[in-house]
């Protein structure tokens, strides 16, 4: 399954808002067809992307450096993309930020698995130039506490490139 590309213009809100779903695999044409107004905001939806491999990471980086967009917002990231933003030098432009992501939460006792939504002003926040985090309290189907299934310190290193 290769990437699926939606988007939506909204001019009267200075808006392109664009969402990538499946696996961003290939040199992906839909991204190279993919047209954005460089005066627009561009605000890129994640939640439906379930992974991308080094042939996706490239197609994206070569998509995403002719973006001109002046603000470049990330909704729902997950845990593939983020390890790509950490990993691969010049993934974004300068001009994006985060405004939502998953970290993974895992139960020792059942051995489930979840993804966590952190989104800026509730479950991070710059404050004096150093990133914040609050970490909710989440239970596994048994009522066990789950834990971050991350090393915070090495996967929210991302978050520096975007002060």
């Amino acid at each position: 399954m290769s990437v699926k590309v939606d988007h939506v213009i909204l001019k009267d809100q200075n808006l392109a808002r664009v969402s990538l779903a499946g696996l961003l695999e290939n040199d992906e044409k839909a991204l190279t067809e993919l047209a954005i107004p460089a005066a627009l905001d561009l605000h890129l939806h994640l939640e439906q992307l379930r992974g991308i491999n080094s042939l996706g990471v490239r197609a994206f980086v070569n998509w995403s450096s002719k973006l001109k967009n002046p603000k470049i917002m990330i909704h729902d990231a997950p845990k593939a993309f983020v390890d790509q933003i950490n990993m691969v030098d010049g993934f974004l432009p300068p001009q994006t930020r985060m405004r939502s992501f998953f970290v993974p939460y895992y139960s020792e006792a059942t051995g489930e698995e979840t993804q966590v939504q952190f989104t800026i002003g509730i479950n991070f926040y710059l404050y004096e130039g150093q990133w914040k985090f609050s970490f909710p309290e989440v239970h596994d189907s048994r009522g066990n506490l789950m834990s971050v299934d991350i090393q915070p310190e090495r996967y929210f290193r991302f978050l520096n490139k975007m002060k």
